[in-house]
This record gives structure tokens, C-alpha cells and sequence, in this order.
């Protein structure tokens, strides 16, 4: 009796690599609850294209409560590490050529956190400058708010009581 002794070779993929391969830069947070990655393909003025594993999803904003972009999570995390000019670089990419993003809470998200690198980075003349844009392009935001109270900050106290007025009127 003889006996064969056949050779059974099992690949394996490391578990990293796999969530690597299937994770997708890009998050929907839903009203509902629901979190979806995936790669946003277009945005338009209604609904934001996603590309998911099995293929493109339209999603209306009536159901989206936040978008948030794989160049935002990066900022956040340079950021959060201290690393303000590299964050501040993300940034100003992320609504840079994110701009078919039309929602002001985005934009004006991203604006005000360059803008807090810029404080960080001791230039708070040019943090002005994009506080300023905030109040002018997206007055209807919570950063236009904040934005107020980062000028008046650094003013003088008659001006600083005359901006605290205004934002009193505004809101």
C-alpha cells in the first residue's frame, strides 16, 4: 500500500491589508444613524454620488447630516497632533478643490480651521482674514459666530464691545 502525500499550500491575506483594500477614504453621516464610506464621486446642489463596494449610491442632503472628507480626517489628526502647518496645508486643499461641496457648514468648517492654524502658527493677521470671509460668504453658520469672537479677541476694548454689539444684533 503506498501512500501519497499531497502538498496543500494556504495563502493567507494579513487582516490590515484587507481593511485596507476594502475601506474607502470618504463618510456619510446619516440622519438616521447610519455611517457609509465610500469615495464621493459628485455633489451636486440635491445629492452627493457615492462610490461604494458594489457600485455608485445617490444620496439626497435632505438625509445627509454630515459629509466628511478623507483630506478633512487628515487635517484634523496633523491638528490634533500638533502639527499646524501641514494641518493648515490640508485645510486650505480641502475647500480648495473640495468647492463642489456647496454646504456652508462645510466650507465654513474648513475656513475656520485654517484659520485656527494660523493663530497656532502665530499669523493671526491672515486668521482675520479668513475670519472675515466666514462672516462674509457663510454669515448663516455657528463659525461666523465664532469667527466674531476670534476678532474681538485681539481688538481693543471700545472695538471689541462694538463687535460684541454687533454680534448681538446679527443673532
Amino acid at each position: 500500500m503506498t501512500m501519497k502525500i499531497t502538498k496543500i499550500i494556504i495563502f493567507t491575506i494579513p487582516l490590515i491589508t484587507y481593511f485596507s483594500i476594502c475601506s474607502y477614504p470618504d463618510l456619510l453621516r446619516l440622519k438616521n444613524g447610519q455611517n457609509v464610506e465610500g469615495k464621493i464621486q459628485n455633489v451636486t446642489d440635491k445629492t452627493v454620488t457615492l462610490k461604494v463596494k458594489y457600485g455608485d449610491v445617490n444620496y439626497s442632503f435632505n438625509d445627509i447630516e454630515e459629509i466628511i472628507y478623507d483630506q478633512q480626517i487628515k487635517a484634523d489628526k496633523l491638528f490634533s497632533s500638533g502639527r499646524f502647518k501641514e494641518a493648515l496645508d490640508n485645510y486650505v486643499q480641502a475647500f480648495s478643490t473640495m468647492k463642489t461641496n456647496n454646504s456652508p457648514d462645510f466650507q465654513s468648517s474648513m475656513h475656520y480651521k485654517a484659520a485656527l492654524c494660523l493663530e497656532k502658527l502665530n499669523n493671526p493677521k491672515k486668521a482675520n482674514i479668513y475670519y472675515k470671509k466666514i462672516i462674509k460668504n457663510f454669515p448663516d453658520t455657528n463659525h461666523a459666530i465664532r469667527s466674531y469672537l476670534q476678532i474681538a479677541s485681539k481688538q481693543n476694548k471700545v472695538d471689541a464691545i462694538k463687535t460684541y454689539n454687533l454680534i448681538i444684533e446679527k443673532y
